[in-house]
């Protein structure tokens, strides 16, 4: 038995999945050859217990052998990787192998909530990329993709999603995102609280402005959806093999001296590749050292509670309230709950064994968000708790995942840090990062989820890191106004006369780390922001912060030019508004409680 430190719990396999699906146990996973002619397999050691190609129960002998080489190799056997190992095999690249050093699932996948809202945020990518993933798991008119070519059911019920808002500035923020979902061919409805009241009779709907719903969202079984993405996979051709320790990447000099992978050693011996997927999670930098890049994630603890049954619930939506920081979900004819708190615990030690675990549950950082829970659903006052989930999850510093090639090292690829949006995000992504390898560019126009994006000159910071990754969590549940600008970790990059020209009154925005000049306020003073700390809990509308100014200023603007012609409370090249925003923007309140608007919604 391994050692795990305190505060972990070691969950019992065969329990360790909250739905009542066939696929909690060890069976579906113990298969050895894919039906159908496949040539694929799931490779154990240590003696499991598998089915032959008849169904047939047997116990395996352990087993060493390995290929030699392989096209690509994913490491990490989790909804991302298995995602990717299925999209790979679909383009036709066969001689394909997953890692994994446990088990399927074992890592964050296991304990995910499994929503699969398509409204994830205000931008068109992602939108396409939950979509691609709801086309693959949904059944409804004959469409089941997934399940045809798996022989798996993902769990997939289609109960609807909802956003509701008790603020008339998110609900036109959501109007905005109705029209960009109709664009998209997404069937989104505005209700009035009493039509929210109809949908979900069990919710207090006396304090809420309105909603958006779509019925065509719901939620998948996360151990069911990876299931089905390994078997389909190893029904193309691919391989598995679980139980398998990664101890190093090997590269070589390539093309104008620039790094290439060449194989991957691992406690079973050597396989020949020119292509590493790393789709390790949260130990996606432990996997990254390995050929020198750095990984920019940090770890952090999430949680939700699982109620007893209660009556009135089944079918209900998935509801999230992002003015109370919470989501609830129904799961069968129980409530789960999950909350977003204001102060997350970061995790800096994760254990390489901490499979299938979970952490003692810390109802000092979840009760605050109970009341907002209990005040949207008052029947939650009444209930107990039957499970309690406190898990690692991997996030980034502007909560978007990591992928794309590394620009260190050619043919080392990156699938991970999905910000608990593993599940959703699955299907796109896993496509995505499969046509990055096998076309050399993902269809889709994702710079903003390319590692890349992250400059060398602080991605290896982990002030910077640990700072961000907590301000934007902090800050994800705020209206995406206008015109944000982080407080944390601010002035890594700045020029020769970065200081000159703040002595002058320049307003400083942020660019990948650089510090450059937004616009000047003739009011005199320094605009410098501050030093974040945790303490500051990324609370930008509670504290007024000398480094927003610019929205202070830019409000104060506004008003008065509404009466009086004079303007020169700023000096900017684009006038008072540089962003060409509307009257109606601009009398928004200030963008510090602003999030960037890329920002998935956690699931």
């Amino acid at each position: 038995m391994s050692f795990l430190a305190p505060g972990f719990r070691r969950v019992p396999m065969l329990t360790c999945r909250l739905a009542s699906l066939s696929s909690c146990s060890y069976g579906w996973r113990t298969f050895a050859t894919g039906a159908s002619g496949g040539t694929g397999s799931i490779v154990h050691h240590g003696g499991n217990v598998q089915k032959d190609t008849t169904g047939t129960a047997t116990t395996a002998a352990p087993t060493t052998s390995i290929p030699s080489s392989a096209d690509a190799i994913i490491i990490g056997g989790g909804v991302a990787g298995c995602s990717a190992l299925y999209h790979l095999t679909k383009l036709g690249m066969k001689n394909v192998i997953l890692l994994e050093r446990s088990k399927l699932t074992s890592g964050s996948t296991w304990h995910s909530a499994g929503i699969v809202w398509r409204y994830s945020s205000s931008s068109d990518v992602a939108f396409q990329l939950v979509d691609a993933t709801r086309s693959l798991v949904a059944t409804e008119k004959g469409n089941k993709l997934l399940v045809d070519s798996s022989g798996v059911d993902p769990g997939w019920v289609q109960n609807g999603a909802m956003f509701v808002t008790t603020a008339q500035e998110r609900l036109n923020e959501l109007k905005r995102v109705m029209t960009l979902g109709k664009f998209l061919g997404i069937d989104y409805q505005l209700l009035t609280p009493p039509e929210v009241k109809d949908l979900y009779p069990l919710m207090n709907v006396t304090d809420i402005k309105g909603a958006i719903y779509s019925a065509e969202d719901g939620a998948v079984e996360p151990s069911g959806l990876t299931t089905a993405y390994a078997r389909a996979a190893v029904k193309e051709g691919a391989k598995i093999v679980e139980d398998c320790r990664v101890m190093s990447i090997k590269t070589k000099l390539g093309f104008n001296s620039s790094r290439q992978v060449s194989a991957v050693h691992t406690d079973l011996g050597a396989i020949q590749t020119s292509c590493v997927v790393n789709c390790a999670g949260a130990w996606a930098p432990s996997v990254g050292s390995m050929v020198g890049v750095t990984v920019p994630l940090q770890t952090m603890k999430r949680s939700y509670v699982i109620s007893d049954s209660v009556d009135g619930v089944r079918g209900c939506p998935s509801v999230r309230d992002a003015e109370a920081g919470m989501y609830v979900k129904t799961q069968g004819d129980r409530i789960l709950m999950g909350a977003h708190t204001d102060n997350p615990t970061f995790v800096d030690d994760l254990p390489s064994d901490f499979n299938f675990s979970l952490y003692d549950f810390d109802w000092d950082t979840f009760t605050p968000r109970i009341a907002a829970a209990i005040h949207r659903v008052p029947i939650l006052e009444t209930l107990a708790f039957k499970s309690k989930i406190y898990g690692p999850e991997a996030f980034t510093p502007d909560f978007l995942p990591l992928m794309g090639e590394s620009p260190d090292v050619r043919g080392f690829y990156l699938s991970c840090a999905y910000n608990g949006s593993g599940i959703m995000l699955s299907g796109g992504c896993g496509q995505q990062i499969a046509e990055w390898i096998v076309h050399g560019r993902p269809s889709l126009n994702m710079a903003a989820y390319d590692i890349s994006r992250f400059h060398p000159s602080y991605n290896g910071n982990k002030k910077w890191l640990r700072e961000r990754v907590h301000e934007m969590y902090t800050l994800r549940n705020r209206i995406p106004y206008p015109n944000f600008q982080p407080l944390s970790e601010r002035d890594l990059i700045i020029d020769s006369l970065h200081q000159t020209l703040l002595d002058a009154g320049c307003v400083y925005e942020v660019s990948n780390g650089w510090e450059r000049p937004a616009w000047f306020t003739t009011s005199g003073g320094s605009s410098k922001v501050n030093s974040y700390t945790d303490d500051h809990h990324g609370d930008h509308q509670e504290e007024r912060h000398p480094g927003q100014l610019s929205c202070d200023l830019q409000q104060q603007a506004v008003s008065s030019s509404s009466s009086s012609t004079d303007t020169n409370t700023i000096t900017s090249p684009q006038g008072i508004c540089r962003d060409g925003l509307h009257q109606a923007e601009r009398l928004a309140p200030t963008s510090r409680a602003a999030v960037a608007s890329d920002v998935p919604w956690h699931s």
